[in-house]
C-alpha cells in the first residue's frame, strides 16, 4: 500500500521593496550617482528600511514636467503592491507638475504607500486615521 505523502506549502508573504526614483533633466551622470549615493546612505541610517530590497528607477535626460518611463514603471510597481515606499532627494526629482505630484499622491494614498523625501526632512506618510499627513525626519 502506497503511503499519501501531503505537500505542505508554506504561504510565502511579498514583502514590497523600496523604489528609488532617481532623475535628471540633462543626464547628468554626477546628479544621478550623488542621489543615488545619497538615498543609499539614507537607507543605512534607517533600521526600519535597512534590510529591505529596494530597486532602483532611474529616468536619465528627462524632463520633470512630464513622467518618463521609469517613473511609469514604478508606478505601475506601487499599483501591484510590489513598491510600498518611494525615496526621492527632493520632491522636485519626483516631479515638476503639481498634477502629476496630486496624481502619486492619490496612488500612494490608495496603496498606503510612503514618499519619503530625504533633501526635504519631511517624510509623507500615510496614516490610518489620515488621508496624508507630513512629519519631520529628525
Amino acid at each position: 500500500m502506497k503511503g499519501k505523502i501531503s505537500t505542505l506549502r508554506r504561504k510565502t508573504t511579498l514583502i514590497p521593496k523600496l523604489g528609488m526614483y532617481i532623475r535628471s533633466a540633462t543626464g547628468d551622470q554626477d546628479s544621478l550617482q550623488r542621489q543615488e549615493k545619497s538615498l543609499k546612505a539614507f537607507i543605512k541610517r534607517r533600521p526600519d528600511l535597512r534590510k529591505r530590497d529596494f530597486e532602483i528607477y532611474v529616468d536619465e535626460c528627462q524632463s520633470g514636467f512630464k513622467p518618463g518611463l521609469e517613473f511609469l514603471r514604478l508606478q505601475k510597481d506601487i499599483r501591484d503592491g510590489r513598491v510600498n515606499v518611494i525615496l526621492v532627494t527632493h520632491m522636485d526629482r519626483l516631479s515638476r507638475s503639481i498634477s502629476e505630484i496630486l496624481k502619486i499622491f492619490h496612488l500612494l494614498k490608495s496603496k498606503r504607500a510612503e514618499l519619503v523625501c530625504t533633501g526635504e526632512e519631511v517624510e509623507i506618510v500615510r496614516w490610518p486615521s489620515f488621508p496624508l499627513a507630513i512629519r519631520g525626519l529628525k
